[in-house]
């Protein structure tokens, strides 16, 4: 599929989504990300072979919850 004539190619050739739901990313998110399916904070492991009952994947849950906290203004009431 050639994308060159795309309604939603902006200047500098980037392309942005204006359809609903998710928005775009800044390049440094997908970088970050990129590298942790890699190497998960110099681990040595993927973040996708993280054990889900694991004390550093529970570090990730609790710093996740957090900024949601955080972003939509929760206290821990709640």
């Amino acid at each position: 599929m050639n994308n060159d004539n795309s309604p939603f190619r902006g200047l500098g050739g980037v392309i942005h989504n204006f359809n609903a739901g998710p928005s775009i990313l800044p390049k440094e998110v997908f970088e970050e990300a990129s590298q942790a399916v890699l190497n998960y904070n110099g681990t040595g492991l993927s973040i996708l072979e993280i054990g889900h009952r694991t004390p550093l994947f529970q570090n990730i849950m609790d710093e996740a919850r957090a900024l949601v906290k955080e972003l939509m203004q929760l206290d821990d009431a709640i």
